[in-house]
């Protein structure tokens, strides 16, 4: 198993027929089309491979022949993993480890408008403040188990502020839900929710989300928003997205990480 530099990118991209360079969204633009480098490419073989895996946080794109050497070396040191792959890939997952959830995802396109956005961005609660994530709040988010990945994919602050965006809603200094960006590219970005256990079903997540994509359609920038469940899905839909295809997946999550 091989990770290769981000020279070489282009080079293996073509050589494995790896889809780039549409003029739609794609989180595969977090790898070849952005200004950070938050995607890890690995091949089986430099000489003509024939498996190959793009990493992207805890989303991990299968390409080629499934191969279960490849795969259990390239996921046994990772915590959680997330499969984006063929069926055969998926299954050839579920037979190497022994804790895996399959699931539905779903991909959903964005077709609101701002004014709906702004109308949710003025509907805070008495006592609750909007605030950007800035360099206190980076720092804070990497402390707190439910804010990690509002920024764990930003090796510093100064990335995330250059390239990144996100939003908390606060109440007397404590952060009670957020939404930010998870993954780049010079498109757009996708997205992270996450509410504070405790905070759970106040709708707070609506507002913060609508914060965050009324701010990315101003700068130009996609809101991807893949749903990790029907919950997630629902709330997207309120916020002007279509379900575009749902679609299975496996995730795989190693306890002695």
């Amino acid at each position: 198993m091989i990770v290769l530099s981000r020279a070489q990118y282009e080079v293996y991209r073509k050589m494995l027929n790896i889809p780039a360079d549409t003029k739609e969204w794609s989180m595969l633009d977090c790898c070849f089309d952005s200004p950070l480098n938050q995607a890890e490419f690995v091949v089986d073989r430099l000489d003509c491979p024939k498996s190959a895996a793009i990493i992207l946080g805890d989303f991990v794109f299968l390409f080629g022949e499934k191969n279960r050497t490849f795969l259990t070396e390239l996921l046994s040191k990772r915590k959680t993993s997330i499969l984006m792959a063929e069926e055969e890939y998926l299954q050839l997952a579920q037979e190497i480890f022994p804790k895996t959830k399959r699931y539905f995802r779903y991909k959903m396109s964005f077709q609101g408008n701002l004014t709906q956005l702004t109308q949710w961005t003025k509907s805070f609660p008495q006592g609750y403040c909007l605030e950007a994530i800035d360099e206190k709040w980076f720092e804070e988010c990497k402390k707190q188990e439910w804010m990690k990945d509002f920024c764990s994919q930003f090796s510093n602050y100064r990335d995330y502020q250059q390239h990144g965006l996100g939003f908390l809603l606060t109440k007397e200094g404590r952060a009670v839900s957020g939404a930010s960006s998870y993954l780049i590219s010079r498109k757009g970005l996708a997205i992270q929710v996450q509410t504070a256990p405790e905070e759970e079903g106040q709708g707070y997540a609506t507002l913060v989300s609508a914060a965050l994509i009324a701010k990315a359609l101003e700068e130009g920038k996609y809101p991807d928003w893949d749903a990790d469940n029907e919950t997630s899905a629902h709330l997207a839909q309120k916020l002007g997205y279509c379900l575009e295809k749902r679609y299975p997946t496996v995730m795989i999550e190693n306890e002695m990480i």
